[in-house]
């Protein structure tokens, strides 16, 4: 019985690694790759770095045409630039595309979002209206929510679109403090087709190589529990007992708590013997 249940256990964390790849796949297929867990546990660090630098290039500008195009974020907060850059990019190297493709996505998102802050600062409770509508109806796809919310504008705010140009070189300067900025992408150019040279985006060596890492941290996190056939183990530690395999052990302790001060504190305290009933059973007045 102890053999089967340990092969159990061992189909609980395959399980599990089936999940987590069958997730992040129909993620990668979908084009949607800022929403792996890859991208999500990047995605905060580098987003305050390349914050920091969409601030020091605001101030400095500096030569070049694409430089001066940074007047048009003044609408809109670094962090929210910077992640838009890097959703953008994170979603990109799934899907590939060239650096001018990429480039005129990440001008038109950010474009967009000056715009409808705009309409919202001045529609406030129109714009709450529309965006508790989305919520109540599960929309997601950012296509449908950017052409509900063009079509209400249009006749309140008066927007000048930016020209093609402009969505442009904002964009190949945002990729360009991109790349200074973090460790994830650098540009390629690539003779493709006939002969013509095209500018691509591809993540670094050592991005990938943490990718490869995570992803196999990641997968052995959320196993499919299942009920157990035999008795779980008595527990003898705080990461010593129930589940007999050392994988589920670790996702199974004895005392859930992320607080390193109490698992100290917990070292030292005998949890197998039952509490007194006069103090489990304590309660302050009033509580």
């Amino acid at each position: 019985m102890i053999e089967r249940q340990v092969e159990l256990e061992r189909e609980m964390v395959d399980h599990g690694i089936q999940r987590y790849h069958r997730i992040r796949g129909t993620a990668e297929e979908g084009s949607r790759g800022s929403q792996t867990t890859y991208a999500q546990r990047l995605l905060p660090t580098m987003c305050i770095d390349l914050a920091d630098c969409i601030e020091g290039a605001k101030v400095q500008h500096g030569p070049g045409a694409k430089a001066k195009y940074l007047g048009l974020l003044k609408g809109i907060d670094s962090n929210q630039a910077a992640f838009i850059t890097l959703k953008v990019i994170f979603d990109a190297l799934i899907k590939g595309g060239t650096v001018n493709n990429i480039a005129m996505q990440i001008g038109l998102r950010i474009e967009d979002q000056v715009r409808f802050k705009l309409f919202e600062l001045d529609n406030d409770a129109y714009y709450d209206g529309i965006i508790k509508d989305f919520k109540k109806k599960k929309t997601v796809e950012y296509r449908h929510m950017r052409n509900v919310l063009r079509h209400v504008a249009k006749d309140r705010d008066h927007w000048v679109d930016w020209s093609s140009v402009e969505r442009l070189h904002l964009g190949c300067k945002l990729i360009e403090l991109a790349e200074k900025a973090t460790a994830l992408i650098y540009t390629v150019t690539r003779r493709e087709g006939t002969n013509k040279s095209v500018k691509r985006i591809e993540a670094t060596a050592d991005a990938m190589e943490w990718i490869e890492e995570h992803m196999q941290e990641a997968e052995l996190l959320h196993p499919e529990f299942s009920p157990c056939l035999i008795q779980p183990c008595d527990w003898v530690g705080l990461n010593d007992g129930g589940f007999y395999t050392p994988e589920l052990r670790r996702r199974a302790p004895f005392v859930k708590i992320k607080s390193l001060k109490h698992k100290e504190a917990l070292k030292g305290a005998d949890l197998l013997s039952p509490w007194p009933l006069s103090i489990s059973c304590r309660v302050p007045h009033g509580k």
